[in-house]
């Protein structure tokens, strides 16, 4: 990239908000200086870079090598590319099968992001403790409701009584009568 394209596209910018400052809305665009571009640019040039270099040096181990070497190493590098591929299928088959447990357990299906997906029985050793750990926590939380809830104030309309009991007598008129 140059120094013209750059240029041109900043007056670009330039003019497209002298046409927007007319209106109520003017879209937020995010300037780069020219040292920003520069940082951007030899970022990437330095990752891509190092990409080729390692394919030189892939390529240079290749041509010192004997025909039974490259096969071998060849044999190798494709034995890793299917490897890999299968721990990608593997896991994403268990991360299937995490969420159809979870679902089973009446568990929210977002919990299969923290599981351990190494191999089948790990996912399953951490899907048993996501659920114990879940439902300590919603259990923790209904105690904590229920106890909150059990303190509400008595109100002297009901002669004492919570709101609830005064429903029960209320329904119940003879029993308050043997009560008092």
């Amino acid at each position: 990239m140059d120094e013209q394209n750059i240029t041109g596209a900043a007056e670009a910018n330039a003019a497209a908000e002298k046409k927007t400052e007319g209106t109520a809305e003017k879209p937020e665009q995010k300037m780069f200086s020219q040292e920003d571009v520069n940082k951007i640019i030899s970022d990437r040039l330095s990752r891509e870079s190092a990409k080729w270099e390692a394919k030189l040096l892939d390529a240079q181990k290749m041509a010192e090598m004997t025909a039974e070497q490259k096969a071998q190493y060849q044999k190798e590098q494709h034995e890793q590319e299917l490897l890999q591929r299968e721990q990608e299928v593997t896991k994403r088959e268990l991360q299937m099968t995490a969420k159809e447990a979870l679902i089973e357990k009446g568990l929210p299906v977002e919990l299969s992001e923290v599981l351990n997906y190494a191999d089948a029985e790990a996912c399953t050793k951490s899907i048993d403790a996501v659920e114990k750990a879940f439902r300590s926590a919603v259990e923790e939380a209904v105690d904590k409701r229920i106890k909150q809830s059990a303190k509400t104030p008595k109100t002297g309309d009901n002669g004492g009584m919570s709101g609830v009991e005064a429903a029960f007598y209320g329904l119940n008129p003879n029993l308050k009568n043997e009560r008092n």
